[in-house]
């Protein structure tokens, strides 16, 4: 039914306008910017915060769990916590100090090496090899012109005794397998410089040195790898066998070409297995053997030229051999493969991005650094293969689990318990110019094994929501499940509105089981939770022992209110008339009745409109009347000036 253009309905009773001395319908509409306590919706989210990373913002499907995190691993079903503790080991200590030709000096430094002429070299450290000698096993990580030497049962740091003349290029650990106790050690020093080794009756027990040599040949390498059946070295452009049985070794060798890499301006960078067949990695990515022309030839031409393109090539069971490359990561499988890294993901904007620097993979899981040049930061991350209920499409999941600020990590080990020397499995890496280690789980969940430790603090980023983004959205409460937590091990949230620094809901937790955190400070409204459009929540976990984390169990759910960006503002009087129905002084006292209530139906009797309103403010106006007529018997007249502000209710 149309409704009288001089007669307005709240919640279903009718009201006539009142008109000016000009006869004009005192009635307006306008129009203001939204506030906080405006009228609007409750709505709910949920995050999960276990499962896959890299979802930085909520899509079509209205998925929502993590972003990544620093420090932290959502990789165990149903929880969320600490990552693992990351150990850095110091291997500067016997670096050679260089006083290059100057006379006069003396040079007398307790415990540092000393060398006259060119200056020595310390970079990164970008591979190991390891070997066991005196009952011990070894690793050692080279890093420029002096490799370190780290005794595996507790990670302390041995002496060497090795300055190279050139940086190192590759390192490799062998046995020849006809004869005993002759474990060797090897380090290449590129194309022009004979590579150099120790056996293993030559490693000497600290604090004494290792005694190397270079091989019996003369023999150069670039790149060393392992075949099935011998030894594979890289020199130039020349590919060499060795293999190993009676008197030949590594340091007595007999080296025979195999191939050469003719027709390719590239530089050697890797070596691996694709099966049985052999796979050569350089500067232009991985080269296979063409069976036409028996010569190796560029397996994807597309590929950009770099010096990080296939370094640290390693097999990984079940994905077949991993190429880092550049521009992403790369699978070869019987001759094929596919692009698997974060490349793949296409919602990842947070800084999880880069290029692969190095990576190595256990029955369960396989590790890689991924090196962001923008910022110069590393991030570790833990890739398996999709797991029911990750929200994505592709082969293998990503858990990012810990960052290196500032730092680069080239390669990645994964010791195990190095032949029995470790209780539990470790991890190995590069840290710069150093190394770090961190301790696995004995069992599929690592958190789960006593013996497990976890980093001091660390962040979970959750998915940006991105839902209703015409919607201003003012955050009330965060509910979620803890445990783990006490005084000194908490669990807290913050949540970033629309891109700026995010901000804590309530306050950190300390104690265990359901938490509903209040957008308040003193009892008043967070103002400074209020009035986003897009929410990206944190958990920010810190513990004063490694032994314990303070966890998230299941999701993490967000209550809010909505509403629109632009609000319509009602302003009228009406006339206050006795009827049949309701006195002048019941008319009125309706109209206070919703003030401040629930949504209340106005029918807008000037323009036509049916909407809900939250009726703000009402006031009683007594004019005097000059007409005589019966409603005025006491010569006045009573009126109801209301204000009301639209209420969306999607």
């Amino acid at each position: 039914m149309t409704q009288p253009r001089d007669t307005i309905r709240i919640a279903g009773v009718p009201y006539r306008l009142a008109v000016d001395g000009k006869g004009a319908t005192q009635y307006a509409k306008t129009q203001r910017a939204s506030q906080p306590g405006d009228p609007g919706g409750i709505a709910y989210a949920d995050w999960r915060v276990d499962g896959a990373d890299l979802f930085s913002f909520e899509g079509a499907d209205g998925y929502l769990g993590r972003d990544y995190g620093v420090n932290t691993d959502g990789r165990w079903e149903g929880v969320d916590c600490l990552g693992p503790l990351i150990n850095t080991i110091t291997l500067s200590t016997y670096d050679v100090s260089n006083p290059g030709s100057e006379l006069g000096g003396t040079y007398a430094e307790l415990g540092v090496s000393m060398m006259l002429g060119p200056a020595v070299t310390i970079d990164n450290a970008d591979g190991q090899a390891l070997i066991q000698a005196n009952g011990t096993w070894y690793a050692y990580i080279t890093r420029g012109m002096v490799p370190a030497k780290v005794d595996l049962s507790d990670m302390s740091l041995d002496y060497s005794g090795l300055t190279l003349s050139a940086n190192a290029t590759s390192i490799i650990s062998t046995k020849n397998p006809t004869t005993t106790n002759r474990r060797e050690i090897s380090v290449g020093q590129g194309d022009s410089v004979a590579y150099q080794s120790v056996t293993e009756p030559n490693i000497g027990v600290h604090p004494n040195g290792d005694t190397w040599a270079a091989n019996s040949s003369g023999q150069a390498a670039r790149i060393f790898g392992v075949a099935p059946d011998r030894t594979v070295l890289i020199a130039d452009k020349t590919v060499k066998g060795n293999i190993q049985t009676g008197a030949v070794t590594m340091t007595s060798p007999t080296w025979s070409t195999v191939a050469t890499l003719t027709n390719l301006d590239a530089v050697a960078t890797g070596f691996g297995l694709d099966g049985p067949f052999w796979t050569i990695g350089t500067t232009l990515g991985p080269l296979y053997l063409d069976k036409d022309t028996a010569e190796f030839t560029t397996l994807i031409p597309e590929i950009d030229y770099s010096t990080e393109n296939c370094r640290n090539m390693a097999p990984w069971f079940g994905l077949g051999l991993v190429i880092p490359l550049k521009d992403g990561a790369r699978y070869l499988r019987s001759g094929t493969g596919q692009s698997w890294g974060v490349e793949r993901f296409n919602g990842n904007a947070s800084p999880v991005q880069g290029y692969p620097t190095g990576g190595d993979g256990s029955t369960k899981w396989y590790l890689q650094a991924l090196y962001n040049e923008e910022d110069g930061d590393t991030y570790l991350i833990a890739w398996r293969p999709r797991q029911a209920g990750d929200a994505h499409p592709y082969p293998y999941s990503p858990h990012t689990i810990a960052k290196f600020t500032g730092t680069e990590c080239r390669y990645i080990d994964y010791i195990g318990t190095a032949g029995g020397e470790r209780t539990n499995p470790t991890w190995m890496g590069g840290y710069d110019s150093n190394a770090f280690y961190f301790t696995a789980g004995r069992t599929s969940r690592w958190i789960d094994d006593a013996n497990y430790q976890h980093a001091s603090s660390g962040t979970t980023y959750l998915t940006e929501l991105r839902r209703q983004p015409s919607v201003i959205k003012d955050i009330e409460a965060i509910e979620l499940e803890t445990e783990g937590c006490a005084a000194a091990r908490t669990v807290s949230v913050y949540v970033s509105l629309d891109g700026a620094a995010a901000v804590q809901v309530g306050s950190s937790v300390t104690s265990n089981g359901f938490q509903r955190l209040v957008a308040s400070s003193g009892g008043t409204p967070a103002t400074s939770l209020h009035g986003g459009r897009f929410l990206k929540p944190e958990i920010r976990y810190s513990t004063n022992t490694s032994a314990t984390s303070p966890k998230v169990r299941g999701s993490l759910r967000m209550r809010y209110r909505t509403r629109p960006r632009i609000v319509e503002v009602y302003r009228f009087t009406v006339e206050l008339e006795d009827t049949n129905i309701k006195t002048s002084d019941e008319m009125y006292d309706y109209l206070t009745s919703q003030w401040n209530s629930a949504p209340v139906a106005l029918n807008d009797g000037p323009d036509q409109l049916s909407t809900y309103v939250r009726v703000d403010d009402v006031k009683l106006v007594t004019v005097a009347d000059s007409s005589g007529g019966d409603t005025s018997a006491r010569g006045f007249k009573k009126y109801a000036q209301v204000e009301a502000t639209a209420w969306e209710t999607s």
